[in-house]
């Protein structure tokens, strides 16, 4: 067996261990922890300074952030990605009213396409795990990994402190990040 196709089966296994670990805890406390790495993402220096935020919109059992990106709208620009293919590209957030269901069930904006990624200054990124040095993986279609190294902006993971783990396994493809936010730790 090749070496990728062992990081492949690792991924997997990975991927199911995390998901039976959300179903296992319930979609309710998780909802309840999100609040608190919202919190503790709000007061983080970098959002803070940021104007132009690259978000996501939520899926049932990652860290919700569809009540905060109303919030933060009110004095941030927000963008979200949009499926097109097997790639992202970027809309700007114009409020709950002008959003569509697209791939995967997530919500998407409707609207204009961003063409220029120079504008944003934040990344907040899902995954289904991470590492304390910083590495990624998704759901395995490769979206963030396309789309992050097109954006010189601060990329930051959120997840849930059991999504963070020691080693997780990659490919030279997977994007790190910058930092790593949960319930619990900042890893930096």
């Amino acid at each position: 067996m090749k070496n990728a196709d062992i990081i492949s089966l690792a991924k997997t296994k990975l991927r199911h261990q995390i998901y039976e670990e959300k179903r296992k805890i319930g979609l309710e406390t998780l909802q309840h922890i999100s609040s608190t790495i919202i919190s503790r993402l709000e007061t983080n220096i970098s959002f803070q300074s940021a104007r132009h935020i690259l978000a996501y919109c939520s899926l049932p059992f990652e860290v919700e952030t569809t009540q905060a990106i109303d919030r933060w709208m009110m004095t941030k620009q927000i963008y979200l990605p949009v499926v097109v293919g097997s790639e992202l590209k970027i809309k700007r957030y114009l409020g709950a009213n002008a959003m569509v269901q697209g791939s995967f069930n997530v919500w998407e904006p409707m609207g204009e396409f961003v063409e220029s990624f120079d504008l944003i200054d934040l990344v907040i990124i899902p995954g289904v795990a991470f590492d304390i040095q910083k590495k990624r993986i998704g759901y395995g279609k490769g979206f963030y990994d396309k789309l992050l190294p097109k954006i010189e902006a601060q990329k930051v993971g959120i997840c849930f402190d059991f999504q963070l783990l020691e080693q997780i396994p990659t490919n030279d493809f997977d994007q790190s990040v910058d930092l790593i936010l949960t319930e619990k730790r900042l890893v930096l």
